[in-house]
């Protein structure tokens, strides 16, 4: 990155500079920088169908997905069949019921599970118009990452659609704080994140971890294959609230302790807190249009973030159509 002719710059100037380059120089640490995430204002759909079979990590239960184009104009919407009758349930923050371990979705007596894996390879890849049918309850967990979902996306061509696609650009700082929880965002000409965890085990610890100018690429390579991690305390409480009935070692990083039970161990030693971040971009998709802003979340999770944009949404001179 360059900034110019440092010759010809006041002293005061090249204070500034040294100084952002400084905070910049912290802020990524242990980020990939990326140029852009895609063409902008362009909508996209898939050619054909996808479809992925497995188990839902919550319920259980055999799950199945399949996935085609949807008209211009309609966004991600779920299909599930519930008795005799074929429910709709829109990918939106309107939709959620649900939010304890995994984002959930519903209408009516009708609700869906863990859609935010699937939501953030979605959003990722720029796809903004699909049907996705959904049988069991949930998307198969496969190995508790978007990876699996993201190539079940990319195994076949995508197309341009007619109409346009807008985008929400910040024009104010929005937070959310609740205790030590903080999501905080900041205009930004593109999409950045900066994520804080901070968990009492040695296991993971303080972790942070930056994207600046999160694109697919990035993506793919840095944060979908990031898994679902839970502790071994409270696999008890989940199972008794019906929660992680299809939960195992071959599809979330198991805690017990300081100690990590998985016998692969972890794929980065900051998986977990790449995994926050596949959340939040999983959350984020359901504003119903791509962000441009930098967030900064400590201690989040789908509540958190759940709370952030509902924030955003209640101050209508934060924000605007880009």
């Amino acid at each position: 990155m360059k900034f110019g002719d440092r010759s010809r710059r006041p002293e005061r100037v090249r204070v500034a500079l040294n100084s952002f380059r400084a905070a910049l120089r912290s802020t990524l640490v242990g980020s990939k920088l990326s140029i852009r995430r895609g063409k902008k204002n362009v909508r996209r759909t898939i050619v054909g169908e996808r479809r992925l079979d497995g188990v839902g990590l919550h319920t259980g239960r055999s799950a199945s997905l399949q996935m085609r184009s949807g008209s211009p104009g309609s966004g991600i919407i779920f299909r599930v069949l519930w008795g005799e009758e074929v429910y709709e349930i829109p990918a939106r923050l309107d939709a959620v019921v649900g939010q304890r371990n995994a984002t959930s979705l519903g209408r009516g007596d009708v609700r869906i599970d863990t859609v935010e894996h699937l939501l953030a390879s979605v959003s990722m890849m720029g796809l903004d118009d699909l049907i996705i049918d959904l049988q069991g309850g949930e998307p198969p967990a496969a190995d508790g990452s978007a990876a699996p979902l993201l190539k079940a996306l990319e195994a076949g061509e995508t197309r341009v659609e007619v109409g346009p696609r807008p985008e929400i650009q910040l024009r104010e700082e929005v937070m959310f704080k609740d205790g030590d929880v903080e999501v905080y965002a900041a205009p930004s000409p593109n999409f950045s994140v900066e994520y804080t965890v901070d968990f009492d085990t040695r296991a993971i610890g303080r972790q942070t971890i930056s994207f600046f100018n999160l694109d697919l690429e990035t993506f793919r390579e840095e944060i979908a294959p990031a898994r679902t991690f839970g502790f071994m305390r409270d696999f008890e409480a989940l199972r008794a609230a019906g929660l992680a009935g299809g939960a195992s070692l071959d599809n979330v990083v198991v805690i017990d302790g300081d100690r990590i039970l998985n016998a692969s161990g972890v794929r980065w030693p900051d998986e977990f807190v790449r995994h926050k971040v596949l959340d939040l971009i999983g959350d984020l998709a359901l504003l119903g249009a791509p962000l441009r802003a930098h967030l900064r979340v400590v201690r989040g999770g789908h509540a958190a973030h759940h709370a952030w944009m509902r924030a955003l949404r209640a101050r209508p001179s934060a924000w605007g159509w880009a």
